[in-house]
């Protein structure tokens, strides 16, 4: 590369102070309301990422048998992070303590921080200034922000993507053995934190096809990479080994076969994932920006810009698998912030006065946007006894309402999740055939004796809870006004093409839950049941 070349990439003081302010930022969203959820825990797949790390941790030994997501790579830091912890507070480490899960979220919000310096890394190689708009606008980004507050290994997954994209962008420079060696190394860290992180090393691959110089060179270096790739998923879990099998039937093809997030196709399932690309979907501006970006990277030709097809390879593998989980599409929503900067650096260089005013509003208009949505992130996790949930949880508790005494359908305050995943809690079948049956004269009968049932919307309303509304059995209803951490990412909220309306839509949001509205997944019904007579 020329020395003008390198010029063009040099720093100055505005580059970081921005990224000082954007460093400060992203931590201070990601960390607000970091113990949302209570005791309770309210997201349901934390368990399977804390448990690794509280195994490891309480063993002292940084082994971990299954490999179901597989979580293999992040939770050994975070196992690392609870010995030091225990080892200084004297806490004992357990399954039923919720000091592991919030440790557990710090890290992972400190993963998502960092993740803003390596974007800065990246967008500053590529185009002088890039990385710096990046930078901030990650740091605001409320997909990332609300993921953050979650342990579910994907934030973790886009990190180790991250460092994969900057080492390519090493590697384009002089095709030097130790960054090919590194970026297959960091992508192997990405496949064996979730499975679905193997598409990095699909972008790498691409990245030493088209910069080889014949069919002998990229043979070569792609045996190479593939070996580095195949050491470090064994340096990261050896014990994968003696385990091959169990891994990649029960793990790797688990989720591969797993139906629980499945849409209506691929091109609906594509679709979803655009639109889950920021929590409040529609802002004109931010579209426009995104598109403007795709434009002038298409225009200038650069190959470096091939690390951005790791936003493709990782949608087009989720969308045949017929998978519409936002969180397993972060690099997607990383690749559309460089985008949106690339969008908003054209557009500043130009040298109309007016185009400059025009542009920096735009810029404003997008970042208020992605604050008031992250604000709402933020609200929803720091006013978290406003979960209906927690309020369903408290008037059990008033009330003499046990656990063992009710039967609760999926995410209402006793069913299993986070730390009830581990065996506490007695759920209910979706249709409550299990606790309730109707003779054929249509007298309701209990096939268990349980005094209350807890009834979430997650399912389509059963039958039999219409014959207990009938019976006006209802005591208790918590209906949620707005959604819950884990909620949000599934949220559209009151969309609209126009930025402006989205902005005040998000600063309503957080006044009412400010005031006292109720957040949740779900809404929750309580039913006594108490004076139904048990069948014979």
């Amino acid at each position: 590369m020329s020395k003008k070349a390198k010029s063009e990439y040099k720093l100055d003081r505005i580059d970081f102070v921005v990224l000082f302010v954007s460093l400060l930022i992203g931590a201070i969203l990601r960390l607000i309301g970091f113990d949302w959820g209570r005791e309770s825990i309210y997201q349901p797949d934390e368990i399977w990422m804390v448990a690794p790390a509280i195994a490891m941790a309480s063993s002292k030994r940084l082994i971990w048998d299954t490999f179901y997501y597989p979580a293999q790579s992040f939770s050994k830091i975070q196992a690392l992070v609870l010995m030091i912890y225990s080892n200084a507070s004297g806490h004992e480490i357990s399954y039923r303590s919720v000091q592991e899960y919030w440790i557990c979220r710090i890290i992972t919000a400190v993963a998502g921080v960092v993740t803003i310096y390596v974007i800065f890394l990246i967008g500053n190689k590529l185009k002088s200034r890039l990385g710096t708009i990046s930078a901030l606008l990650l740091s605001v980004s409320p997909h990332m922000v609300c993921l953050a507050k979650q342990d579910t290994g994907d934030v973790a997954s886009l990190f180790f993507a991250s460092l994969t994209m900057l080492l390519a962008l090493k590697y384009t420079e002089a095709r030097l053995y130790r960054y090919l060696v590194l970026m297959s190394l960091t992508s192997s860290m990405a496949i064996m934190e979730k499975w679905h992180g193997g598409a990095c090393y699909g972008m790498v691959a691409f990245i030493i096809l088209f910069y080889s110089k014949s069919v002998k060179d990229f043979l070569f270096r792609e045996v190479i990479a593939l070996l580095s790739f195949l050491a470090g998923i064994v340096a990261i879990a050896p014990n994968i080994v003696p385990n091959f099998r169990t891994a990649i039937i029960d793990g790797f093809l688990g989720v591969a076969v797993y139906d629980g997030g499945q849409g209506a196709g691929w091109l609906n399932n594509l679709r979803a994932y655009l639109n889950y690309g920021y929590i409040h979907i529609g802002g004109i501006v931010l579209i426009a920006l995104i598109i403007i970006g795709l434009l002038v990277v298409l225009a200038e030709r650069d190959k470096r810009y091939t690390i951005l097809l790791l936003a493709v390879i990782k949608v087009v593998i989720l969308c045949m698998m017929n998978r519409t989980f936002p969180r397993w599409a972060l690099e997607l929503y990383f690749a559309e912030i460089i985008l949106m900067a690339a969008g908003i650096l054209w557009m500043w260089n130009m040298r109309s006065k007016l185009i400059k005013v025009i542009t920096l509003a735009l810029t404003v208009i997008t970042i208020s946007e992605s604050i008031s949505a992250s604000a709402v992130v933020c609200a929803s996790a720091y006013y978290r006894n406003q979960d209906v949930r927690a309020q369903q949880e408290d008037y059990c508790l008033q009330n003499g309402i046990s656990n063992e005494k009710t039967k609760s359908m999926y995410y209402s305050a006793f069913c299993p999740g986070g730390i009830r995943s581990t065996g506490d809690g007695n759920m209910t079948s979706q249709d409550l055939s299990d606790i309730l049956t109707v003779d054929e004269s249509g007298k309701v009968y209990k096939i268990e004796e349980y005094d209350y049932v807890a009834y979430s919307t997650r399912y389509e309303k059963p039958e039999l809870i219409n014959t207990l509304d009938d019976m006006n059995l209802c005591v208790w209803t918590g209906e949620a006004e707005y959604p819950d951490v884990f909620g949000i990412p599934f949220w559209n909220g009151d969309s609209s093409y126009n930025d402006f309306e989205m902005v005040v839509n998000n600063a309503s949001a957080v006044l009412d839950i400010m005031n006292g509205a109720s957040i949740g997944a779900y809404d929750i019904y309580l039913y006594n049941i108490s004076d139904i007579s048990l069948i014979n």
